[in-house]
């Protein structure tokens, strides 16, 4: 999948399976703190309230909110609304477009000398 889909374009199951994953990160930096946030909750329930949440945001986004995340394990884990405000903070790589011509030094003079030619034969035509 490419980091630019949003989560809101994939199947209900594919988007489960994102905030698990999003969890198991999460379990894997912060330990015993992520798991203690949801003692006793219904994790399908949780996982589903976190993909309505993360709706607006990209793959690429969440991978940032992930990593972002792993950043600052000195502290909790992360709610909801501070994992989404993190993701919010992703700037996809912008590619720089570049354009590539194949004339030759002198194919670009013909081209040039052609279009003035042309341009002289509108202006005539105009005045006439």
């Amino acid at each position: 999948m490419e980091l630019e889909t949003r989560l809101s374009t994939l199947p209900i199951n594919k988007q489960l399976e994102a905030v698990q994953r999003i969890f198991q990160s999460l379990a894997m930096a912060y330990g015993k703190r992520q798991a203690d946030l949801w003692r006793e909750q219904d994790m399908q329930a949780v996982w589903k309230d976190w993909a309505d949440a993360l709706q607006g945001c990209s793959l690429g986004a969440i991978k940032h909110g992930i990593d972002l995340a792993k950043l600052d394990t000195g502290n909790n884990p992360p709610t909801q609304g501070q994992f989404l405000a993190l993701c919010k903070t992703y700037r996809p790589e912008v590619n720089k477009l570049q354009l590539v011509h194949r004339l030759t030094p002198e194919q670009i003079e013909e081209n040039k000398r052609r279009i003035a030619e042309i341009t002289n034969n509108l202006a005539k035509k105009q005045r006439a």
